[in-house]
């Protein structure tokens, strides 16, 4: 048996003794362990829902959401590693991943057969027909599309429900996509190997096998008669599909990726909209259903095609038009332009794609962070697609300015591209994207600049003009924030002769023209302008070793009496510094910092009559759990994340304390350190609750922290 550092305790005497023994988890400590396993992981709970009162975005459990995805994974792959690649996903911010069903266009190379399909789970038996000896195109028996592999130790359907189940436990929301209509395209090598091709089942349904464009698909989305071979078939795949996701409330539903109508009726993809809008339940609540259309470019699509009464939100790809019409290669405006244009629809909108990686000089960090900036100041979230490797530049800074700003943006909506009220430096109106709240007598903007459209002369300067754009009579703050490495910068505040007329100087100059390869614009900023004051400060993350850049947790006002008025996100930078708004007068309050598994801190806090304050926190590490004492039930999560790294299901980042990618000796000791002891006055349950009910649109996700590196695979000796 692996022995251990063990810390000797007492509840009165606070001492610790270092010492070897055994690891031994007692009977009262295997109770406190089965308690305790829920509570290791935020999960969700309760499926989204249309915002009350902005039905743009979402509610999760009735708390303000918003969707910011990295990635996608696929539950037919043989080798999809979802206990690694899942929590990298969360902890960089993302809270969104789309699980595409049925990949085709999965391949391996030879240099003799050129691509074949790589090893995937199918949803069907392979049978071969009645005699067994019917061979699909990839050499392995013919599919019977009426029998549903479900009993084999490892299918499709068991890895998918595995997926759903551990994206759920890591926070994050799943879309499930139904059908694709990539791999039915004739002439593709994917439907080539796609079992409804006649070529690869016994079942035949009428589909055209050939290489024509419309081959597969000119049969496959013809609704026609219910009773058909094929549909019963699909419906067979739909209803087995919410049965093994029943559990699941993290789960939405796309009913096609990119159908685009032309292939038969659209009354094919209204029927299935509406039969999953009526039976993808969790627990009494209906699960979202979406829709994702290549050829939609115009709102009318949602009246003319009555789906817009049956799904739950607009998702498009790769916009390549602006709002005239006219082609643009620029997918950040055209992104920006579809999102705002179908802001009418009522419904949440969602980019859920990227250009592909073969437009040359288009895949870049900074370009898909532009894009989920173009979509968010339209009104609406996007999904970088495959965007693994650079979440903390565009879901991460996406995240921490919702956080410093208290998520008001559920209270804003978009502006038009070009908006006179704003100058760099007294030239001609600019080129912006913004969110804005200008119906109050307090207005606020959020406003993305890119470095194509700013002059690098005025490049310090912001003007708000005097036609009602920011009113007389309140004193407004602003900072610029830099959404590739999450700092914010204060900036100051004069007014000019005229009424009304406000300059804002002191952002950073762009720092980032050659920072970012093979990007066209890679110097971006981000300006904000509201009447909230500041909150400033540094925070110490005791006994950790991973990076601190881009970690989140929350800090509460509150008042001296210890009672709850604001609470807020909070995001590090690399030096662990942070900016947070604030609305409260010049007066004393306390702020109370906590983050994931280290201790709270509360300290003094003075707001000045400038609005501006400061405070500092150093947090003391160990509480697993998170209920800001170090005890019993941490020590149990310890031991069941004991001797495991990053990628194995049983790894908790919260128990791995010092972030060196696995849980042992060092992390015990750590716990030792701090053994009993508690966190200065933490309101656990209203952290999210007060944002809500102070209509702040905090989002729901909880805090996160990065994935650690795991440089040494066999550390643990195992």
């Amino acid at each position: 048996m692996k022995s251990i550092a063990c810390v000797e305790i007492s509840k009165s005497v606070p001492r610790v003794k270092i010492t070897v023994l055994p690891f031994v988890v007692t009977a009262l400590a295997l109770v406190i362990l089965a308690l305790a396993q829920g509570s290791a992981v935020a999960a969700i709970t309760y499926p989204l829902q249309p915002l009350t009162g902005n039905s743009h975005y979402f509610s999760s459990n009735g708390f303000p959401e918003i969707i910011v995805g990295c990635g996608s994974l696929e539950p037919a792959k043989t080798d999809q590693d979802f206990y690694a690649s899942i929590p990298g996903l969360a902890t960089n911010g993302s809270n969104w991943v789309r699980f595409f069903p049925l990949a085709t266009w999965e391949t391996q190379y030879s240099d003799s057969t050129g691509y074949t399909p790589a090893p995937l789970y199918w949803p069907w038996k392979r049978t071969g027909g009645p005699g067994g000896n019917q061979v699909a195109r990839d050499g392995g028996l013919a599919f019977d599309l009426t029998q549903l592999d479900t009993a084999s130790a490892t299918n499709y359907f068991t890895q998918l429900s595995a997926a759903c189940n551990y994206a759920c436990q890591n926070n994050t929301y799943a879309e499930v996509m139904l059908f694709d209509n990539c791999s039915i395209k004739g002439g593709t090598w994917s439907w080539n190997f796609n079992p409804f091709n006649p070529a690869n089942n016994v079942n035949g349904l009428g589909l055209n096998s050939g290489a024509g464009d419309h081959d597969g698909r000119d049969g496959f989305y013809t609704l026609g008669d219910v009773d058909s071979a094929l549909f019963n078939i699909q419906k067979a795949f739909v209803d087995y599909t919410l049965a093994s996701t029943t559990s699941c409330p993290n789960v939405a539903y796309l009913t096609c990726n990119e159908f685009d109508g032309t292939d038969g009726a659209l009354s094919w993809e209204a029927y299935w909209t509406q039969y999953l809008r009526a039976n993808a339940v969790y627990s009494g609540t209906r699960r979202m259903v979406l829709v994702n259309n290549e050829s939609m470019v115009e709102p009318a699509y949602w009246s003319a095609s009555g789906i817009g009464t049956s799904n739950d939100m607009v998702t498009f790809h790769m916009p390549q038009m602006d709002t005239s019409g006219d082609f643009s290669t620029d997918y950040l405006d055209s992104g920006h332009c579809f999102t705002q244009s179908f802001y009418g629809s009522g419904k949440p909108i969602n980019f859920d794609e990227t250009p592909e990686p073969d437009s040359p000089g288009v895949m870049t960090p900074f370009y898909d962070r532009g894009v989920a900036w173009g979509s968010f100041t339209g009104g609406g979230q996007s999904h970088i697609e495959d965007l693994f490797d650079a979440g903390m530049s565009t879901a991460r800074g996406l995240r921490a300015f919702i956080g410093a700003t208290g998520g008001h943006y559920a209270q804003m909506q978009p502006l038009p591209r070009t908006w006179a009220p704003l100058r760099w430096g007294g030239g001609d109106p600019d080129h912006i994207y913004a969110l804005a709240n200008t119906g109050t007598a307090a207005p606020e903007y959020a406003m993305y600049f890119t470095e194509k459209y700013l002059d690098d002369q005025c490049w310090n300067l912001v003007e708000m003009s005097s036609d009602s754009a920011l009113p007389v009579g309140n004193t407004y703050h602003a900072f610029a924030y830099n959404p590739y490495d999450v700092s914010f910068t204060p900036l100051t505040t004069a007014t000019s002769s005229t009424p009304g007329d406000y300059t804002f100087t002191g952002v950073p100059a762009n720092q980032f023209t050659t920072s970012e390869a093979n990007s066209a614009s890679t110097g971006d900023v981000v300006v904000y302008i509201s009447t909230q004051g500041f909150l400033t400060g540094n925070i110490t993350l005791q006994n950790y070793v991973a990076p601190i850049f881009g970690m989140s947790g929350y800090i509460q006002i509150q008042d001296t009496a210890g009672n709850l008025i604001e609470s807020r996100r909070v995001t590090l930078d690399s030096a662990g510094n942070y900016l947070i708004t604030h609305t409260r007068p010049q007066g004393t309050y306390v702020a109370a910092c906590k983050f994931s598994h280290w201790l709270a801190q509360a300290v003094p806090m003075v707001v000045g009559s400038n609005g501006m304050a400061a405070a500092s926190f150093s947090l003391l590490n160990g509480d697993i759990n998170g209920d800001n004492v170090v005890e019993d039930q941490d020590y149990s999560l310890l031991g069941v994340a004991w001797y495991t790294g990053l990628g194995d299901p049983k790894y908790n980042i919260e128990a791995d304390l010092n972030g060196d990618g696995f849980v042992e000796d060092q992390d015990y000791s750590i716990m030792g350190l701090n053994w009993y002891k508690s966190g200065g006055n933490w309101d656990s349950d209203a952290s999210e609750q007060s944002m809500f009910q102070m209509g702040q649109g905090m989002s729901a996700m909880k805090p996160y922290h990065p994935i650690p590196p795991c440089p040494l695979p066999n550390h643990l000796g195992k």
